[in-house]
């Protein structure tokens, strides 16, 4: 053989083993980091299993920002607290109970715990205590009428943390309602309406199916709707203008509940940036990492054997 068959020959195997290489990578790559658009991408960070605080079935979330800890409800209503390093948080006798999960949500504005009760027609607010916790032994310290509003099918609640807007996923999840707080009544339905402080926007026309959670972005002042069953999350504006979709289908969620966006768990982050997490709340066994063909394997903390609701972040 010549010296140049030599050259090309040793070149092709290199090239060949590259490809193999390249192969071997993008698979993993490809689970991990999506994009529903070329702006609007988006990558899975951890997920924190609750079976590991003691809490097998979450129910409900919520965070605390002075706390800077997740609050996880069970069935009966009993708290665990999670700090954002996923420490233990100590949370010992607190219960707050509710008729839905979906629809508690703390105020960053207000520095308080709100809970929507009484089928739709009372929203309590909790204050906290110096460590961020709520205090529900004398129970609300305030509760807010919202009978005039003529809520109904509420599929989750959220604020803007900057003025303290109140946004409820109404009848079950076709409209948008926005209370804007008094100064004085806060979010008394009665004098909000009075006042024209409440806005109602119509999302049936966005054809979104079965909406269940709702979750605030300080970041863009964007809305995010939860779609458990298509396993999506739909990004819209203030007014109900569609911004992106965003595809969950490779998290392999059980039954995803409560979203809701707090700051991000890398501790080198800006502060400000802000990360969307989703409550898992049904209990699942969850194997090793699966392998492919090609003997390789999936590199992801949801395959993490445990048995467990989890918080994803």
């Amino acid at each position: 053989m010549s010296l140049l068959g030599i050259k090309i020959n040793f070149s092709f195997r290199y090239l060949l083993l590259a490809a193999m290489i390249v192969s071997l990578i993008l698979p993993s790559v490809h689970l991990v980091v999506l994009a529903q658009k070329a702006d609007s991408p988006w990558y899975e960070v951890r997920s924190i299993f609750t079976s590991e605080y003691g809490l097998a079935s979450p129910k409900g979330l919520a965070y605390s920002p002075i706390a800077e800890a997740f609050l996880a409800w069970d069935q009966l209503g009993a708290v665990t607290g999670i700090t954002m390093r996923e420490d233990p948080l100590d949370t010992q006798g607190l219960r707050i109970s509710t008729e839905d999960f979906r629809d508690i949500a703390f105020n960053n504005k207000t520095k308080s715990l709100f809970i929507l009760n009484n089928k739709y027609t009372q929203l309590n607010e909790f204050s906290v205590n110096a460590k961020g916790l709520p205090r529900p032994a004398t129970g609300p310290s305030k509760k807010y009428d919202l009978q005039s509003l003529s809520l109904q099918s509420v599929q989750g609640i959220t604020f803007d943390p900057n003025n303290g807007f109140l946004y409820i996923l109404n009848e079950q999840g076709t409209q948008l309602m926005i209370l804007a707080p008094g100064a004085a009544s806060q979010y008394d339905g009665t004098a909000a309406t009075r006042e024209r402080r409440v806005t109602r926007i119509d999302l049936a026309g966005l054809g979104y199916p079965a909406m269940q959670g709702i979750a605030f972005n300080p970041s863009n002042n964007h809305i995010y709707l939860s779609d458990p069953i298509g396993r999506k999350v739909y990004e819209i504006t203030k007014s109900g203008q569609e911004q992106s979709t965003f595809d969950l289908s490779s998290l392999n969620l059980v039954n995803p509940q409560t979203l809701l966006f707090a700051p991000s768990g890398d501790q080198t982050d800006n502060p400000n940036k802000q990360s969307l997490f989703i409550l898992d709340g049904a209990p699942a066994t969850v194997s090793a990492a699966p392998e492919k063909s090609s003997g390789v394997k999936f590199a992801s903390p949801l395959f993490a054997t445990a048995s467990s609701g989890s918080i994803v972040e």
